[in-house]
């Protein structure tokens, strides 16, 4: 296992919601359009976390050879940590150290998946483990540990 690569990402964590498909007709037959429904600020909160992921990732594409391929096709395999870091909420009392409610993790997890992919890996088929949280920190953002030539461990049933 090599070394792995830590990023900090500042910054308020926004999901990425599901899709919703749209059947329409064309000449060429029934296509379909994939849409999010989020409200205009929604939206733009959402490419601010986006772009603050890709600052972040493109500082350190020096180090895309290093996620290369090992021979021919295929990938190096990956092992990724994210801890989101949320802001409290007034209305949440003190002893609660965790974030129940929205956002949801692996909607969390999509957006920095999608941001890694489009600047730091090849693919994000590379990634052979994950493993995330979320917990009440100041300030927000996320840290995100990317390890290569990781291996899972195997459990038997």
């Amino acid at each position: 296992m090599s070394e792995p690569l830590r990023f900090r990402i500042i910054g308020l964590p926004k999901s990425k919601g599901s899709l919703t498909a749209y059947a329409y007709e064309t000449p060429d037959g029934p296509r379909a359009q994939l849409v999010e429904k989020r409200s205009a600020p929604a939206r733009k909160a959402l490419a601010e976390w986006r772009q603050a992921c890709m600052r972040v990732f493109i500082r350190a594409g020096i180090y895309i050879a290093k996620f290369g391929p090992i021979k021919g096709n295929y990938l190096r395999p990956l092992r990724v940590d994210i801890q989101f870091h949320l802001p409290r909420p007034k209305s949440a009392p003190k002893y609660v150290e965790y974030p129940t409610t929205y956002p949801d993790l692996d909607k969390l997890e999509r957006v920095i998946l999608d941001e890694l992919s489009a600047s730091l890996i090849h693919d994000d088929r590379q990634i052979v483990e994950i493993h995330s949280s979320k917990i009440y920190a100041d300030p927000p953002g996320a840290i995100v540990t990317v390890t290569a030539d990781a291996a899972p461990e195997k459990v038997s049933w």
